[in-house]
């Protein structure tokens, strides 16, 4: 990022106002549930810019001086978090038998709170796959109409990916293209129930 990018994301996180968020928002892509398995409801692809304009909004008695100091372009990184959604077909409750005996009756429980673990995330700048292994992940609960709580969604986040040299710098002109192995009309599903991962593509406009 040039000095004047840094500065003008400086004074966009500064703002506080509707007009900021409405700019990071431009970097989610929200997706239409699938027919059936989970859904994988946006993927969030914030650039080097959008992080510090983030940054500069969280950060109180904040100058532009010191967001110059702050930013080393060396150790620009991208950011990208993907919101996965429970479904019907794949609830917060899953069957299991009872007991270990043949035709023993079958029982439910709660899924796991790390369910997000079961899926296999990678991105590519263009046909080169950039890995990381800075991905963490969190459920978000409800209260279970059977009693108890149980994990409604959870948020996945790969960060500290050093920014591909095709990743764009201007929000309006970052794109993703969600698509599922091995073919993008193949819906995502848990990697250990199908071989399919969700693939993230950066590209320019």
């Amino acid at each position: 990022m040039s000095d004047e990018a840094v500065r003008e994301a400086y004074f966009l996180g500064q703002r506080h106002d509707d007009f900021m968020a409405r700019l990071l928002s431009r970097y989610t892509r929200f997706l239409p549930p699938p027919s059936t398995g989970p859904h994988i409801y946006a993927v969030t692809f914030f650039t080097p810019f959008a992080l510090l304009v983030q940054h500069s909004s969280r950060q109180l008695n904040y100058s532009a001086q010191q967001a110059a100091k702050d930013h080393h372009a060396d150790d620009e990184i991208v950011s990208i978090s993907i919101e996965i959604l429970l479904t019907q077909s794949y609830g917060a409750l899953i069957t299991r038998p009872t007991s270990s005996r043949s035709g023993s009756p079958i029982g439910y429980q709660f899924r796991s709170s790390s369910f997000w673990r079961t899926f296999e995330l990678r991105v590519f700048d263009g046909d080169e796959e950039i890995t990381t292994d800075d991905l963490t992940g969190e459920p978000t609960y409800l209260c279970a109409s059977e009693g108890g709580v149980a994990a409604s969604q959870a948020r996945s986040s790969i960060s500290n990916y050093p920014q591909p040299p095709s990743a764009p710098t201007p929000p309006a002109s970052t794109s993703l293209r969600p698509k599922a192995i091995p073919s993008p009309s193949t819906s995502t599903s848990p990697a250990s129930a199908n071989p399919s991962a969700l693939c993230l593509t950066s590209a320019t406009a």
